[in-house]
């Protein structure tokens, strides 16, 4: 693990305008972080609409200028599941990505049921199942388990059930990659890495499950759905997954005749401030020359009239910079040429 590179809390606030200091006390989009403690108390979350909705128009920005087909945000509710930050986000015109019964019901209790939301995970729970059906959301299906249970379920509701398939990347196009999220070096080792630790099918397991569910009236077969996730910094590497997904995709409909309507690129999208890179530096690179990057790979080998609605299910790059937590500190130590200070934030308090 490379070493943490101490900035100055100055440099820190830079990169968010929404962060500023006056006569010393730290201000939260203009409020006094300070005052907020007093009035609230601590430990205290404080969410940032001005944040979330920067990120948000950034994204969309990047989307409409780089993809230039139909596109849709999905947040990830495990990424931040304040009820309230998923009524902020609904009301600017985005769904929800879940993956369970619980943030299901969550979702559904901040934004109501007409936001879009899409049900993921390889284990997903019959009762998560049931409600995504009753409400009208799309499943991506990650096991062929799950299958015949959705399509009980379509028969109660009597009406087809949306479906996306999972689609694991094929790891040969990353083999000279490597991640400095996961710590995973180039060759055989990333290979290794995407074969085992990303969800979805291969190609040729694919294939008969399409088969399979355009043939049964419960099932309303969209597109894909895949999920590289945060492996790398380097626009480069979004342009080989938007390669693979690309030709993973065409190679399926040169077999079953099946052009997807949707592509769910799913979340992973790096930010500014990213402390997944294991560094106070921060990253240079705009989510506009990642959007760009996975849309020309993409479109290189895509050749039909058409591009698929792109789906994206960002979490950390909506919400990473836009939560604060004020902390108290109510003891200090010095011992050995150190200084140790203790808040009311450790495990026991939250």
């Amino acid at each position: 693990m490379k070493p943490l590179l101490q900035p100055q809390f100055c440099e820190l606030l830079a990169c968010d305008p929404w962060l500023t200091m006056n006569e010393g006390n730290l201000q939260l989009g203009g409020v006094d972080a300070k005052h907020l403690a007093q009035q609230y108390g601590t430990p205290l979350f404080v969410v940032l609409k001005e944040a979330l909705d920067e990120n948000v128009s950034r994204l969309k920005a990047a989307l409409a200028g780089g993809w230039q087909g139909s596109s849709a945000i999905f947040f990830s509710v495990k990424s931040n599941p304040n009820l309230r930050v998923a009524k902020i986000l609904a009301g600017i015109g985005i769904g929800m990505d879940v993956f369970s019964s619980n943030e299901l019901r969550a979702a559904l209790l901040a934004a109501g049921r007409d936001v879009p939301i899409v049900l993921n995970g390889s284990a997903k729970e019959i009762a998560a199942l049931r409600l995504i059906a009753e409400v009208g959301g799309t499943i991506n299906i990650d096991s062929i388990e799950e299958i015949d249970v959705i399509e009980s379920i379509a028969a109660i509701h009597r009406r087809q059930i949306p479906v996306n398939i999972r689609l694991k990347p094929n790891a040969g196009y990353f083999s000279e990659v490597a991640s400095d999220y996961f710590g995973v070096n180039k060759g055989d080792a990333m290979i290794n890495f995407i074969d085992d630790e990303k969800w979805g099918f291969s190609i040729e397991a694919t294939v008969p499950l399409v088969n399979r569910l355009r043939s049964s009236p419960a099932f309303r077969l969209r597109g894909f759905s895949s999920h590289l996730g945060r492996i790398s910094t380097n626009p480069a590497v979004f342009a080989l997954y938007g390669r693979a997904l690309s030709d993973m995709a065409t190679a399926i409909t040169a077999t079953t005749g099946f052009v997807p309507e949707v592509i769910d690129a799913g979340g992973g999208w790096p930010r500014m401030r990213d402390p997944e890179s294991r560094t106070y530096q921060l990253n240079d690179q705009p989510i506009g020359a990642y959007v760009n990057a996975f849309a020309q790979g993409f479109k290189a080998n895509w050749h039909h009239k058409t591009l698929p609605e792109l789906w994206v299910e960002p979490g950390r790059y909506i919400t990473g910079n836009a939560v604060v937590l004020l902390t108290e500190v109510i003891a200090r130590k010095a011992d050995l040429n150190r200084i140790w200070l203790t808040v009311d934030t450790s495990t026991n308090h939250l």
